[in-house]
């Protein structure tokens, strides 16, 4: 009986290890090739897929930045996206400036153009860079677009901050 809980367990892992690294199919590369290859070697597997940081102050998006946000979230609705979350991978510079940016997951379900659109204005996009102590640091954040489903808008959640 233990020899088959085993067996089990070692066909959950190896199965979960054979998923982690499917990981790479869900990101488009279309704004910059080296964009997956950067997280993963700032944050990748080495770490074994967990993301951790080595700051002590994270990167935080700036208020200029929401003009920005809305233009994207205008681009989002108007692609007609289907799902409610869209995930958008920014890798930020020590001068807080995206240097890569890519649509995680579903994105391939939207055209092109948008997505051009979307990164471009992504890369407009201005933080406060992380920091480790006084050293400023390159750092990874992660966009969420959310559709509200009343009024089919859409919006990031960074506007609280603002408001």
């Amino acid at each position: 009986m233990v020899k088959y809980c085993i067996l089990i367990l070692l066909i959950f892992l190896s199965t979960v290890c054979s998923l982690s690294q499917t990981i790479d199919k869900n990101i488009i590369r279309n704004d910059t090739i080296d964009c997956l290859d950067g997280f993963e070697s700032l944050y990748g597997r080495s770490t074994e897929n967990k993301l951790v940081t080595y700051w002590s102050e994270a990167p935080m998006i700036k208020k200029d930045s929401k003009s920005y946000l809305k233009l994207i979230c205008e681009q989002i609705y108007m692609s007609k996206y289907e799902y409610q979350d869209l995930f958008i991978l920014l890798l930020i510079n020590e001068d807080g400036i995206p240097y890569c940016c890519s649509i995680l997951k579903d994105g391939k379900l939207m055209k092109d153009e948008y997505k051009k659109q979307i990164l471009d204005l992504c890369k407009q996009l201005k933080f406060t860079p992380a920091k480790s102590d006084t050293t400023k640091m390159k750092s990874v954040y992660t966009l969420v677009a959310k559709k509200n489903i009343k009024n089919n808008q859409w919006y990031f959640r960074e506007y609280i901050l603002w408001d």
